[in-house]
């Protein structure tokens, strides 16, 4: 329940409450600032030794030879992730503080890698598949839950003026730290191939993500000034409609978002159709899974600074665009690649990109809406982009296999150019709209 000092519903805090509030936050924003970047350091660090769009792919096509398994992977993982965040919001947004079901739903969410590292190394190939596409979605569905509530209380703890450079900087190291990361997992899965190099990289990652909670709770949060009322998740679902109508430029933002995830399907693709191009033995194609998250994450890494910096002014929807177009472009180049060099400057680009889609549409979230709404928002948003989510890898796995991976990336570069106009066009940067013209939305369990 909601802590009973906190308003509830249409009660608004005094301005001089507003003040104190604000003051709080700027006075422990050194200290967060910090602990922030140490938890992103370490969290990305463990991220690298599964790299989703690199790691995953190769261990999965290893265990099966199949496209479309590693698109259904990738579908279901995203999917789950985006869903739970849409169940996800009823389930804290009554909350005042946000750090207690953090922690747990952190938690949550690493649990599964110990089970998988151990699930590798012991069962038979056999079984080794569905008993890892099980654990990742839950370990998916889980970590859904714990962004969205991240997201909620770092859009609390860091001031607006702030939050460019702050994440600019943060996932500059962070993914620094990622690409150091995928050099030691390619060289361990080159050096033990399956399924020792995986078991032991899986394992390195619940390590250091369970160490990293730790440092999260460390950060200082100030109670929430104004909460909305507890509602049922079937009640929330139903509110759904409600936000739409009230805010058409939050529902434009999330549709088009949905349908941009196919700028990100080819991501896990990359790697199979270098290897299939150039003819790599197992030895040359479990190299390139370090070298590959190395060149995407290097580039990602000074993106996230380029982005942040960028966006400070600009907004979060201009790196949103941009990164769809880089996207678009770079896809119908691919499919005339013949070299090494030429598949590694295409995910370069991607990472580019990857850092253009990322970081602002996690930022932007923060921007929807006013405060007490906001893990609403951002559960949402995040649940109608799983429909794009699951999709869009599941169509690139079904185009791949049934017919080629050129055919894919012509597919991959209509849809993300498609995407650029939608966003430039139709999408309002939520920074630019006052918080006297957003509009009040309350929900509660007669919805």
């Amino acid at each position: 329940m909601a802590d009973k000092n906190i308003p509830v519903g249409p009660v608004e805090p005094t301005p001089d409450d507003q003040q104190e509030f604000d003051e709080k936050i700027r006075d422990n924003y050194p200290k967060n600032r910090i602990i922030g970047i140490i938890h992103g350091i370490m969290h990305f660090t463990g991220l690298g030794f599964y790299w989703p769009n690199t790691v995953i792919p190769k261990f999965v096509f290893d265990i099966t030879g199949s496209d479309f398994l590693v698109g259904l992977t990738t579908s279901m993982a995203f999917g789950m992730n985006q869903l739970a965040q849409l169940f996800g919001s009823a389930l804290v947004e009554h909350m005042a503080v946000k750090k207690r079901p953090l922690l747990y739903y952190g938690l949550l969410s690493r649990a599964p890698w110990l089970l998988i590292a151990l699930s590798v190394m012991f069962l038979s190939r056999e079984y080794t598949f569905p008993v890892f596409l099980l654990l990742y979605i839950v370990a998916n569905a889980c970590m859904g839950l714990y962004l969205l509530v991240w997201t909620d209380l770092m859009s609390k703890i860091i001031p607006i003026e702030f939050r460019g450079s702050y994440f600019g900087v943060r996932n500059f190291l962070a993914s620094s730290a990622t690409a150091l990361a995928g050099i030691a997992a390619g060289r361990i899965i080159e050096a033990y191939l399956y399924p020792t190099g995986y078991a032991i990289s899986f394992f390195i990652a619940f390590l250091v993500m369970t160490a990293d909670l730790f440092v999260l709770s460390r950060t200082t949060e100030v109670p929430s000034l104004k909460v909305n009322p507890q509602i049922s998740v079937g009640n929330k679902i139903k509110s759904i409609p409600t936000y739409f109508a009230k805010d058409r430029n939050f529902a434009m933002y999330c549709f088009i978002r949905s349908f941009s995830n196919i700028s990100r399907a080819g991501f896990p693709f990359y790697i199979l159709a270098a290897a299939s191009r150039l003819n790599l033995t197992p030895q040359e194609s479990a190299a390139t899974v370090g070298t590959f998250t190395f060149a995407l994450l290097v580039v990602q890494t000074i993106g996230n600074l380029v982005w942040g910096y960028f966006s400070q002014k600009r907004g979060w929807k201009a790196p949103l665009e941009l990164s769809c177009l880089l996207v678009g472009v770079i896809s119908f180049i691919v499919p005339s690649l013949n070299s090494m060099a030429g598949f590694i400057t295409a995910v370069a680009v991607s990472g580019l990109s990857n850092s253009g889609f990322m970081l602002p549409s996690m930022n932007i979230l923060m921007e929807f809406g006013k405060p007490e709404s906001r893990p609403s928002y951002i559960g949402i948003a995040n649940g109608v982009s799983a429909i794009g989510a699951f999709i869009s890898p599941l169509l690139a796995g079904l185009i791949a296999e049934t017919y080629s991976y050129n055919e894919l990336f012509y597919f991959i570069g209509a849809a993300s150019i498609l995407s650029y106009i939608l966003m430039r066009y139709y999408v309002i940067d939520p920074r630019f709209v006052k918080e006297e013209e957003m509009p009040d939305i309350e929900v509660n369990n007669n919805t």
